[in-house]
């Protein structure tokens, strides 16, 4: 028997996709649970005339958590439409089955974590991390709703509030009427609530959200509440703002924020803001909290538009799957579910927020909100031939197989797709391969985003001999802590983790690349200093770590700067083997290799066509074109026993598939023969 009872609710929509790719990661965590399915959402509006049937609500009675993805909500008309004939007419009305499952469990507690994840490039700032607690089962949303307004309250109002008096005159069929209704109970527990979360996690301030100028009674209620509880916490400072204007202070200053309180309707209106500067609410997970059972969601809709197509991003509801796992206890794998699974996940996970496919916002239930929140592949795209989610070993990176002979003298290359792959084959037979891909298979015949060649000269002693594994750090940012945006740490802390993984795959008998990203410039923070890569790369050599790639990551370098700097780091050791990686934003992509090569390095790293660039600079042309470089190699005399013809048939092939015109040169001209 499982430890755990999770009642499984996909809803309507991308609700059904993104709890798919939840349960994935769940299962990779061995997390011990049975999974029961409830139905919910907008099909049983239509079929049955409720969306939120008896069966569902019993079986949240009988479990320990339950995960949800989304529904689709429409107007009151709309709705009416939809159902089957025979239910209409009947005076069904449809509610939101979430608002009716917090008032019928009362999960009064809606709790929206906003945290800027580092490396992700749609953040508004670096380093929020705001927690927002929102009243869920009281205010606009207690469903207490009037249209037509009856006689009976038209005559109530008109006695006990003067200011309805403007309304009374008016037919009951040409206004509405929604209830605010907050009590002193549900105001007082939110707030205690947050005050508790702050407390336990070291959140040195609460700020709670109101509207008490103007809404006297309700949002006065509140701030004076709030107020009163906040004599009982001495060491946590509180604060209060008006809704519009927090609105504005967020914005300007977020990281004055940590834990926000509100009202329903206030609370919904924040956390949708705060999501969007970590992300948008492809990032925006949600935890519905009561004392006996919690609910936990993405914050976005169901986006109807994009369902079935993988297209949304499954972040928000992974994350909510955390916030279940940490409030049923299995908190460590909680954690291990927050840092991608182990730390080589951590290390993909960060590639994938830098390298995918955009991603689409669900938005709100009618999918309105097509802006991208996330850079996120989708599943199958990384998947191997085998379907097992894992990249093809290469037949010479097999553990006892030598990597002499035929491959000494031929490069590794490094494609991303079974397409490539078979073109690589047929071409230049000798290549051995790997796969991976990033690219959703709509957009290509199986074919990958990046499809780099690791080539070197005739003069390379170690030509066909790439490391099994690659550990990259990036020279963009001084040494201070939570400095580093693709880390999320500080640069000797990032270091220091590098070099352990490293060492731990050499201990394995794994030949290790050790990577130094922006060694030449950023787009971020300009020209980087030569001491600063130096430093970085004497670390790599101190840790036992020779064979060490430069990466050009946004295009920056100049010839001057490449011989200087690889002057210098080939004076460091006698051992060391240094790669290179250019990118040709400013046509200098050549001549820095040849400026390279002038300083002693013999390995460079290139793609087919020039294919790839730079996700954090929008100018970030292609990479050097492999068969640009080797057929300058020839130009010059050099032997590579490189197939040019193979490259420039598979470069070619590339850039007809993308239909667009490539960095690369020679696959367009065509080699010179003579």
């Amino acid at each position: 028997m499982s430890k755990y009872k999770i009642a499984w609710l996909p809803g309507d929509g991308v609700g059904v996709e993104v709890m798919e790719a939840t349960r994935i990661c769940l299962d990779a965590l061995k997390f011990d649970a049975d999974y029961v399915h409830g139905d919910i959402g907008w099909e049983f509006w239509c079929k049955e005339g409720d969306a939120f049937p008896r069966r569902t609500i019993d079986l949240l009675g009988n479990c320990d958590a339950a995960l949800f993805g989304a529904i689709t909500s429409k107007p009151v008309k709309d709705a009416e439409r939809e159902l089957v004939p025979e239910l209409q007419g009947k005076g069904l009305v449809y509610r939101s089955p979430i608002v009716r499952m917090r008032q019928m469990f009362d999960l009064y507690t809606c709790l929206r974590p906003c945290k800027a994840y580092p490396g992700n490039p749609l953040n508004y700032k670096e380093g929020i991390d705001m927690v927002v607690f929102r009243e869920n089962t009281e205010d606009l949303y207690a469903g207490v709703e009037f249209s037509p307004v009856p006689d009976e309250l038209v005559d109530v109002l008109g006695r006990l509030s003067k200011p309805f008096s403007h309304f009374a005159k008016l037919p009951g069929s040409d206004y509405a009427i929604t209830c605010k209704i907050n009590s002193k109970k549900g105001c007082e527990r939110i707030i205690r609530a947050a005050f508790e979360y702050a407390k336990k996690f070291g959140y040195p301030k609460v700020t709670v959200i109101h509207k008490a100028n103007v809404v006297r009674a309700t949002e006065g209620m509140f701030l004076e509440i709030g107020k009163r509880v906040a004599k009982d916490y001495p060491g946590i400072q509180m604060d209060d703002a008006n809704i519009d204007a927090i609105c504005m202070w967020l914005l300007k200053n977020p990281k004055n924020y940590g834990v926000l309180v509100a009202t329903n309707i206030f609370g919904d209106i924040v956390s949708d803001l705060a999501a969007q500067m970590v992300g948008g609410l492809g990032f925006g997970c949600s935890g519905n909290i009561g004392e006996k059972l919690a609910v936990f969601e993405p914050s976005h809709g169901s986006a109807p538009k994009y369902a079935g197509q993988n297209k949304v991003n499954p972040i928000a509801t992974i994350l909510a799957g955390k916030m279940m796992l940490d409030w049923l206890g299995e908190t460590d794998k909680g954690a291990r579910l927050r840092a991608g699974g182990r730390p080589g996940h951590r290390r993909r996970r960060r590639a994938h927020l830098r390298h995918g496919r955009q991603r689409h916002d669900p938005g709100d239930g009618r999918g309105d909100r097509p802006e991208g929140v996330a850079r996120w592949p989708r599943s199958s795209s990384t998947r191997s031939a085998s379907g097992t989610g894992c990249r093809p070993r290469s037949r010479s990176s097999r553990p006892g197989r030598s990597s002499r002979g035929s491959a000494r003298s031929s490069p590794r290359v490094w494609t991303s797709s079974r397409w490539a792959r078979s073109c690589t084959r047929r071409r230049c037979r000798r290549w051995p391969t790997r796969t991976s891909s990033s690219v959703p298979s709509t957009q290509r015949p199986g074919a990958g985003r990046s499809s780099r060649a690791s080539c070197s000269t005739r003069r390379a002693s170690s030509a066909g001999s790439r490391a099994a594994s690659t550990c990259s750090a990036s020279a963009s940012r001084p040494p201070r802590p939570t400095a580093q945006k693709n880390t999320g740490m500080g640069s000797a802390e990032a270091q220091r983790r590098i070099i352990a993984a490293a060492a731990e795959a050499v201990a394995a008998g794994k030949r290790v690349q050790v990577s130094v990203q922006s060694a030449f410039g950023c787009g971020f923070e300009g020209p980087i200093p030569q001491e600063r890569v130096l430093d970085i790369v004497r670390a790599y050599l101190e840790a036992g770590l020779t064979n060490i790639s430069l990466a050009d990551t946004a295009g920056h370098a100049h010839p001057t700067q490449v011989r200087r700097l690889f002057g210098e780091i080939l004076q460091l050791a006698p051992e060391i083997r240094c790669t290179c990686h250019f990118h040709d934003t400013y046509g200098l992509g050549m001549a820095n290799i040849h400026a390279a090569m002038e300083s002693g390095v013999t390995s460079f790293e290139t793609s087919f066509a020039g294919l790839g660039g730079c996700p954090f600079t929008k100018v970030a042309a292609g990479n050097v074109a492999t068969e640009d470089l080797v057929h300058a190699l020839r130009r010059g005399g050099l032997r590579t026993e490189i197939g040019l013809e193979g490259i420039v048939a598979v470069a070619r092939e590339v850039a007809a598939h993308f239909g667009r015109e490539m960095p690369g040169r020679v696959h367009r001209t065509g080699p010179l023969s003579y």
